[in-house]
């Protein structure tokens, strides 16, 4: 009997021999044992991307006159439609104009008028007039040459284009007309004309979330998101950066916009330093929406008035994602 109450007089002391001096460090093992972080990684941009105005030719070294019939034809719009989901509301990376040239012959002012097909209402409508001195010879090959307000052009025109889909051939065909209005007998060479969008580099991926959702039931939070890496503009001209989070590809303007900006001739900015002040907020949120099943994507685009060419080095979406086990305590 003495030797049974020793024993548990003896393990009653260890167990507070334990408490007094180690209870902090049997708290910390639990912790250990029940809660970890996650680490969530996607590239964004690595390496070098190049890229230019992309023009879908409309007209090459005809003359218009007022004499003649107007300049009536199709032309394909694929190489700068394929890159642009005109399904979305919001289409980042997107500014549409028209970039030529254009020679006045006459003694007079002329106007013009540059009409684009219509599928719904099966018209030629217009979209905007160019007008020219006598003899005057116009170039056009920035958004802001033909109309101090591009946006609003560029709306226009893609009311248009939205009307369009695929031919049998997957191609998207449009319509256009030119129309010159003078009081006299007038013509205007046109060595070429063309429908412009701005050099786009567009980057869309979903989070993939199937390495993640096995935490579904045990997520706690994200500890931290940003945006590591850099990028640098090696171009001699400025161009903008941006970087959205969507759900099931679904963009809302400034709503999924998480980080950008816009970089001069040769500069270089650390990807923390692109981020919005809601910035680490969104990628949480989309973090959290793509471990709990949503399809979730970003998407990254370079814009600039002028051909670009820029490095990222390593730009990539972080974050640490905070997970618990229930043990069966």
């Amino acid at each position: 009997m003495r030797r049974i109450s020793f024993t548990v007089v003896l393990f009653l002391f260890t167990l507070l021999a334990i408490h007094i001096s180690g209870c902090g460090d049997i708290g910390n093992m639990i912790e250990n044992a029940t809660e970890r972080d996650v680490n969530f990684t996607k590239t964004v941009h690595d390496g070098v991307v190049k890229k230019d105005v992309a023009v879908a030719p409309m007209v090459q070294d005809e003359v218009l006159s007022n004499q003649n019939e107007p300049i009536v034809d199709a032309f394909d719009l694929t190489n700068i439609v394929d890159p642009i989901d005109l399904s979305k509301e919001h289409l980042p990376g997107a500014l549409f104009y028209f970039y030529g040239r254009m020679i006045n012959n006459a003694d007079q002012n002329v106007e013009v008028e540059i009409a684009l097909y219509n599928n719904k209402t099966d018209q030629l409508e217009p979209v905007m007039n160019v007008y020219l001195a006598p003899h005057q010879t116009l170039n056009f090959t920035h958004p802001h040459d033909l109309s101090d307000k591009p946006r609003n052009v560029h709306k226009i025109i893609v009311s248009k284009l939205r009307t369009l889909g695929k031919d049998k051939d997957g191609l998207y065909t449009g319509g256009f007309q030119l129309t010159l209005y003078a009081d006299c007998p007038a013509s205007v060479q046109v060595p070429y004309l063309g429908l412009a969008n701005l050099p786009l580099h567009r980057k869309t991926e979903s989070f993939d979330s199937s390495a993640y959702h096995q935490y579904s039931d045990y997520f706690l939070g994200v500890k931290e998101s940003f945006l590591n890496g850099s990028v640098q503009n090696d171009s001699d001209f400025p161009m903008t950066v941006e970087l959205y989070i969507s759900k099931d590809g679904r963009i809302e303007g400034d709503a999924n916009l998480v980080a950008t900006a816009t970089l001069g001739a040769k500069q270089f900015i650390y990807g923390k330093g692109m981020m919005l002040s809601d910035g680490e907020a969104k990628l949480a949120d989309g973090i959290k929406e793509m471990i709990e099943g949503t399809n979730v994507f970003f998407e990254y685009i370079i814009i600039a008035d002028d051909a670009f060419t820029a490095t990222g080095f390593n730009l990539e979406i972080e974050a640490a994602i905070k997970v618990g086990y229930d043990i069966g305590w």
